[in-house]
């Protein structure tokens, strides 16, 4: 789930997420105003440090000073054990917000025997606002992330990228 970014000196507070819902299943608009719809179509690591144990991808609005706005349920996802390229056919559809300071965000995190989550080791961003119709291919970055905008320290992991069709 992702982390609200700190304020200055203050400890990192948790974000608690729903229970997973199979991928597909958080399409339907609850929002109330205008929203963006996209499709996770498919998530490529290539050269993985290593593999993830009951990997899924985390999805938060984050305004651009590090506030989270809203989190969706998590992805679980199949696959991936092959470090050399790991391909997540994902398939989910979700709707979000259109809030001009709102940025959405993807992790890649994995859940142990004990159930507790990882830190995140990949992640990727992208503007609400910027949202077009389409299809969307957006550099995957290293860990660490950072939510808000002006403190971001973008490490891009090379030849790795989340696949979005935007509606």
């Amino acid at each position: 789930a992702p982390t609200p970014a700190p304020a200055a000196a203050a400890p990192a507070v948790r974000q608690v997420r729903p229970a997973a819902q199979p991928a597909g299943g958080a399409g339907k608009n609850h929002f109330a105003g205008p929203t963006k719809a996209f499709t996770i179509n498919r998530l490529e690591i290539r050269n993985s440090s290593t593999t993830f144990e009951n990997p899924f991808l985390a999805v938060g609005v984050f305004g651009t000073g590090g506030t989270l706005k809203l989190s969706l349920p998590d992805i679980p996802l199949r696959g991936g054990d092959d470090k050399t390229l790991m391909r997540f056919e994902i398939g989910a559809k979700a709707s979000v917000p259109e809030d001009a300071d709102s940025v959405l965000f993807f992790e890649l995190r994995s859940r142990g025997k004990n159930a507790k989550d990882s830190p995140p080791k990949y992640w990727t961003c992208v503007n609400v606002p910027g949202l077009d119709p389409g299809r969307l291919q957006l550099q995957i970055y290293k860990a660490p992330v950072e939510y808000a905008a002006v403190r971001q320290r973008r490490v891009p992991k090379q030849n790795c990228f989340l696949h979005l069709t935007i509606h």
